[in-house]
């Protein structure tokens, strides 16, 4: 059993390692390394697109920024950097779309999204379903898989807010649903069909896969400044699963206070809870660029931005020219 569990587990191990082979370089580093026309190649792939956009231009001319940014910030010491990264990173200017990511990362958690999956087999048993539990969890997974790829498709044609709206819907009724039908079946207003909590609970993680799994970490590496992204996404994604630690954690003991249907109660209103919040306070970013979408959060760019921005010395740009004649900055 053991030995099975090893191969089982080494399978995904092995798909990461062939698919990093498929993974473009990272433009970042591409410009960091002046090769620039294979990071321009490179965001054409990341976008999506096969033509050189002005989202693409937009992009690089931000990655060539930072770099000007990095060579000055190099030459102070660790301690400084870090202090301005801090300060940065709980300035006005970034502590809106922090609070906005963050919260939900908490929706995304406390509605069930993984512990919902971590208890599957028990929740499975308890909840009515007389199928076979663990062909129950492999078709959940498959179609997971299915709504994964499905998502990454329309939410480049549909946007993140109509998905997150569409996923916290699904999800309160799918779970709101499941307990209210617990909670008859063991009455015995209704008799046991376990046709019904199989369907709500698969939907339930369609939807979930949909828009309130992956969209807070889609937003994540979106909605910050470059020079403060990677730090920013890092303290987040840590928040997010600190958060994920903690309602694990205490899933058996709101069982043993609230009972299964009582917990599945709980998280259909967070999620009822957390589709509110998007639909006040969620923008679209969707063909936004970085100047728009700090825009939506009350940030216009001043002057003096604008020629921090744009701190790179006329023999700086003309190293940036690749041979073939194209202007990148």
């Amino acid at each position: 059993m053991g030995l099975i569990c090893l191969i089982t587990a080494a399978l995904p191990c092995l798909g990461i390692l062939f698919t990093i082979f498929l993974i473009p370089e990272s433009p970042s580093w591409l410009v960091g390394k002046n090769r620039i026309e294979e990071a321009s190649d490179n965001l054409c792939k990341v976008f999506g697109t096969s033509m050189y956009s002005q989202e693409v231009q937009n992009e690089l001319d931000a990655l060539i920024k930072l770099k000007s940014i990095k060579l000055d910030s190099e030459k102070k010491s660790l301690a400084m950097q870090f202090v301005r990264k801090l300060k940065y990173l709980f300035s006005s200017r970034t502590l809106k779309p922090m609070a906005l990511v963050v919260t939900l990362f908490f929706f995304q958690q406390l509605s069930g999204t993984f512990v919902l999956l971590f208890y599957a087999i028990d929740i499975v048993k308890t909840a009515g379903i007389t199928f076979e539990p663990y062909f129950t969890i492999v078709l959940i997974g498959v179609i997971r898989l299915i709504a994964a790829v499905l998502t990454s498709i329309i939410c480049k044609k549909v946007g993140k807010r109509p998905l997150s709206l569409l996923s916290g819907s699904g999800m309160t009724i799918c779970l709101l649903s499941l307990g209210a039908y617990n909670f008859f079946q063991e009455n015995g207003t209704i008799p046991q069909l376990p046709v019904i909590p199989l369907t709500l609970f698969i939907a339930y993680f369609v939807c979930n896969a949909l828009g309130f799994l992956p969209v807070p970490f889609a937003l994540a590496a979106e909605l910050f400044p470059t020079k403060i992204r990677g730090t920013a996404t890092g303290f987040i994604s840590g928040l997010g699963y600190m958060f994920n630690f903690m309602i694990v954690k205490v899933y058996p003991d709101m069982v043993s206070a609230f009972t299964g249907k009582g917990v599945i109660c709980f998280y259909g209103g967070v999620a009822l809870l957390g589709t509110i919040f998007v639909a006040l306070l969620l923008p679209e970013t969707r063909g936004k660029s970085h100047t728009e979408i700090e825009a939506l959060f009350g940030h216009k760019p001043t002057i003096r931005n604008t020629e921090a921005e744009n701190k790179i010395e006329e023999g700086e740009k003309q190293d940036l020219i690749h041979e073939d004649g194209i202007r990148y900055v």
